[in-house]
Parts: structure tokens; C-alpha cells; sequence
């Protein structure tokens, strides 16, 4: 191979490692920007949750402590929401032992809406009824938001807009550590 060749080669591999660190320095700046509204991460202890569940029975997040959870907050009208819907079953269905999924619905005209939702998706998780103050309790910005607490509570992960269900297996894993 000649000199100019490897030399074209090797700028040419540069300038890809160039790109693709651009291209990450632009995700993780998008990414900042979306999450820098929502609660802290690290060592910070949830806020309260106690509201009913489709079935009229109240629940509270105290139940579920001693397990990491995923509280999920969305929207039924939310197409990302939907999307996402598969990959938070698969979630439960996967981690079923290791952490609780928990749904929060926001934004909607009645239960009658949120229980058609979720039939439609199939989701078979707890599914908390809130309303604006729980919007604004857990700073919600947008949908779907969620939130992951270790068992202690401690909120661990905090992400905004669709996740994958190896995304959100990964932002999960931290919680069992605490």
C-alpha cells in the first residue's frame, strides 16, 4: 500500500471519529437540555405520591418501597407514549423480580380514557390516575417522563421521551446497587 493511500485512509478514519464524537457531544447536549427542568438524580428522596389507581383504590408510593421502580408518567393522547407502551411490558416482564413499573396518567379527560389506553396497549402494570399537581409535584415537563427510585426512594435515573426497552433495562440497573 503507498504512503498517500494510508494517509488518505487515516484522515479518513479521523474524520469519522470527528463526527461521531460531534454527533454524541450534540445528543448529550439535547439531552441535558430536555432533563434540566425535572427532578434531581443522585441522593435525593422522591416526593410523595399517594392517588388512586383505575379501579378507584388509593395507592401509595410507600408501597412500593424496598423494590427500585420505574414511574412512568404519560399521557394517552401521547404518540411516543404508545410507542413506548411495548417496551415498558417488556420491561416489567423481563425485570418482573427486580423492579416494580409503575404508570402515571397526566393529561386526560376522564379514567374511562386512560383504562382505554390501557387495554388498547395491553399493559397489565399498576396505573396511577394524577392530575396537574402531580405535574408539578414530580416536574413533569413533557411526555413521557420517568423517574427511577432505588428502595430506599432515592431517585437513581430521570430521562424524558421515548426509551427503548434495553434503555430502560440499563437506566434500571443502578437502582438495585442502593
Amino acid at each position: 500500500m503507498t504512503r498517500t493511500k494510508t494517509r488518505g485512509r487515516l484522515r479518513g478514519a479521523l474524520v469519522f471519529v470527528l463526527e461521531a464524537l460531534i454527533f454524541l457531544a450534540v445528543v448529550a447536549g439535547v439531552h441535558a437540555w430536555q432533563t434540566r427542568g425535572l427532578l434531581p438524580a443522585g441522593a435525593s428522596a422522591a416526593p410523595p405520591l399517594e392517588l388512586e389507581d383505575l379501579s378507584g383504590r388509593a395507592r401509595s408510593l410507600a408501597e412500593f418501597s424496598g423494590r427500585p421502580t420505574l414511574l412512568y408518567f404519560f399521557a394517552p393522547w401521547c404518540g411516543v407514549c404508545a410507542a413506548s407502551a411495548d417496551n415498558l411490558q417488556r420491561l416489567a416482564r423481563w425485570r418482573r423480580d427486580a423492579v416494580d413499573v409503575v404508570l402515571v396518567a397526566l393529561d386526560y379527560a376522564d379514567g374511562a380514557e386512560v383504562a382505554a389506553y390501557v387495554e388498547r396497549h395491553g399493559l397489565t402494570m399498576p396505573v396511577l390516575l394524577g392530575n396537574a399537581e402531580t405535574a408539578r409535584h414530580w416536574q413533569v415537563p413533557g411526555y413521557p417522563t420517568y423517574y427511577v427510585l432505588d428502595g430506599r426512594g432515592h431517585i437513581r435515573q430521570r430521562d424524558f421521551g421515548y426509551s427503548t426497552t434495553p434503555g430502560l433495562w440499563w437506566r434500571t440497573l443502578p437502582a438495585r446497587l442502593h
